[in-house]
């Protein structure tokens, strides 16, 4: 049975976590190898949730929960892949952004805004293939919004 989403969201707690202090500290140093560690340990952290939340997604959708069942490695290596792309980008951009005054990130955050508001626009409209297969998912779905909250929700 995998973990609690709450549990596992509880143990988030990190010395990055919420506290502008550090940012502000971050962007003085020149490097930012201290903070590899516990980006590494929230991001496994983050990777566990995965399976938590793929279990309550298969209790709304029948159809996806199905396709898991199919090719649980297939569909898991394209999302696996995705997030830590997703991951190590924003630790490339950290990176970029530490030995700078914090006057010149601006030019750096709106060019890594527009790729990742791209890379969105290609999640939210895939293409006809993918388009035809989310339709046939949700074709079966719960649309009891009260239910799915309950399960997705805690």
């Amino acid at each position: 049975m995998p973990p609690s989403r709450h549990a596992e969201a509880a143990e988030l707690e990190s010395p990055l976590a919420g506290r502008p202090s550090r940012l502000r500290r971050l962007k003085r140093s020149s490097s930012i190898p201290c903070y590899r560690k516990p980006w590494l340990r929230i991001n496994a952290l983050l990777s566990r949730l995965v399976a938590v939340i793929e279990v309550e997604l298969g209790e709304v959708s029948p159809r996806l929960k199905r396709l898991e069942a199919i090719s649980p490695d297939g569909e898991n290596a394209v999302f696996n892949f995705a997030m830590d792309a997703a991951r190590e980008a924003a630790w490339l951009l950290a990176e970029l952004l530490a030995p700078l005054p914090q006057e010149k990130w601006g030019p750096l955050i709106e060019a890594h805004d527009q790729v990742v508001a791209d890379l969105g626009k290609l999640i939210l409209h895939p293409g006809a293939l993918a388009e035809g297969l989310i339709a046939w998912i949700r074709e079966a779905e719960s649309k009891d919004v009260a239910y799915n909250i309950q399960v997705t929700g805690g």
